[in-house]
């Protein structure tokens, strides 16, 4: 048996940063292109650079998606389907976002000016796509840290499209941002739904379309990987490698400042239970230091103890920890010695999360006489009831490190039989008769297994079972900690 000691404390480094091949054939002949590799620069002043970045095929996309004037995509915009997706999106952006926006940008300032012009980094776990809020509350931030659960996915090819996949894309598009628009945040089972499609199969469509929306111009995109030690590295082609987080790293910059800034997103269970096995991730959140925190619509993840890890990291290297009701505990903050400043109104959770109710949080409101908020945050918006708690930086010590112990772990063999763009759904016709079905995503593809052997000679039986109901290309597949393995691996793993 193996002891693993992590301490929260973790060393501050340099990372190191790449960029990536263009997504399509329109991106190399981009004039914002040189030999496939993205143009960089940090000027602080508009320039013939920023001119020449603002149409690089990845900016241009944005700029389609978000119903703006796109020089690339001109002729398509012209088109009757496209001109009806962005008076819709105009539409549904002017009469609820942007006052939402405004909203904020108005307490921001009277509440909350250290943030407005903040440059600190900003880590957003449980986000999902949302940039849009991220931005609105810490428009300054040099760097944003998001995490969610749901997959990055990968670019269209706009012009290689024909008008029937575009306008269903651009439908689906429009489809997905419904929750957002109403109540200021996303539905995690409503994504899962909605980004499994071929066409729009991940969040990165809507972190394009918020970027360029937000009046910013994008100039690279990269998928990168976080290695056992925290550094980033560039990936090829979008590839999904087993062993560590995939992400994305975004760079952009706003419209008529030119400081680039860079968005990171990797889908990954912050779980200790995970964690332990991805030390390297925490070892990335930690190289960039102190950092300010947002947490909205977080499903009370952060009153679990089994996500004490990624809280005490946020305790510890948070400068301000901005949150509603659903981040960490009202009795957590206040034994943590930041001075906490609240805002809203709390007398409810929505019915799914009642046992997570802080009567507490709601005793202290009342005595702080606080005034309701203008704008639409968190689960209660649909009932007008929003709240937030601004954390200041105080005083936090951990009483003790946080100790794992790790039982020595076998490899597990499994009959993969099937490989989905969509997830199928486990009453399936398909599966009936089957064993129990179990699945991991790679690849961009949904992949269904059957048994949990502990060595190959005990698959063959599944593999008979898959055979004999019509999948003749079942196989024999490795894992070790989770984590996919090639069958020579696992060889000399029990070696």
């Amino acid at each position: 048996m193996r002891h693993l000691h992590f301490y929260i404390l973790l060393i501050t480094s340099s990372i190191y940063l790449t960029a990536c091949n263009p997504d399509t054939e329109e991106d190399t002949k981009s004039s914002g292109y040189k030999n496939g590799i993205s143009i960089k620069f940090s000027s602080t002043k508009q320039s013939s650079h920023e001119k020449m970045l603002s149409r690089n095929t990845y900016n241009q996309i944005g700029l389609y998606l978000s119903g703006q004037t796109s020089e690339q995509f001109k002729k398509l915009q012209r088109k009757k389907y496209y001109q009806n997706y962005k008076n819709k999106i105009n539409q549904s952006w002017e009469q609820s976002t942007a006052k939402n926006l405004k909203e904020i940008s108005k307490w921001s300032y009277l509440n909350f000016t250290s943030g407005v012009h903040d440059s600190t980094s900003l880590f957003y776990p449980f986000s999902g796509p949302d940039f849009l809020y991220a931005n609105a509350f810490f428009p300054a931030a040099d760097s944003y840290l998001l995490v969610g659960l749901e997959n990055p996915g990968k670019l269209p090819n706009i012009a290689k499209m024909d008008d029937t996949k575009r306008t269903e894309y651009l439908s689906k598009l429009l489809y997905s941002l419904r929750y957002i628009n109403e109540a200021g945040y996303f539905s995690t089972k409503q994504m899962m739904d909605d980004f499994t499609d071929a066409s729009l199969n991940g969040i990165i469509h809507l972190l394009f379309y918020y970027i360029s929306k937000t009046e910013h111009t994008i100039t690279e995109i990269s998928s990168v990987v976080v290695d056992d030690y925290g550094k980033l590295r560039e990936k090829k082609n979008f590839q999904v490698e087993d062993k560590n987080p995939n992400g994305l790293k975004i760079s952009f910059f706003k419209n008529g400042n030119g400081k680039i800034k860079t968005l990171y997103y990797f889908p990954i269970d912050l779980s200790d239970e995970n964690m332990k096995d991805n030390l390297g991730f925490l070892l990335f959140l930690s190289n960039f230091g102190q950092k300010n925190t947002f947490l909205k619509s977080a499903s009370y993840i952060l009153h679990n103890d089994e996500f004490r890890l990624i809280r005490e990291l946020i305790l510890k290297q948070s400068e301000y920890i901005l949150q509603d009701d659903s981040g960490i505990p009202y009795s957590i903050l206040k034994k943590s010695a930041y001075r906490i400043d609240l805002f809203g109104n709390y007398s409810r959770t929505i019915k799914i999360f009642a046992k997570n109710f802080q009567p507490d949080l709601q005793k202290a409101l009342q005595q702080n006489g606080s005034s309701a908020l203008r704008f639409k945050l968190g689960y209660n918006s649909w009932e007008d009831e929003m709240v937030l708690l601004l954390a200041r930086k105080g005083t936090y010590v951990v009483d003790k490190p946080v100790t794992y112990k790790r039982n020595k772990e076998s490899v597990i063999y499994k009959v993969q039989f099937k490989s989905s763009w969509k997830k199928i759904p486990e009453n399936s016709k398909m599966f009936k008769g089957m064993p129990a079905i179990d699945y991991y995503f790679n690849d961009n593809l949904y992949k269904y297994t059957i048994g949990n052997c502990s060595n190959q000679e005990e698959c063959e039986t599944f593999m008979k079972t898959a055979v004999n109901k019509g999948f003749i290309d079942a196989f024999i597949v490795a894992f070790y900690q989770k984590n996919r393995i090639s069958l020579e691996e696992a060889e000399k793993l029990e070696k």
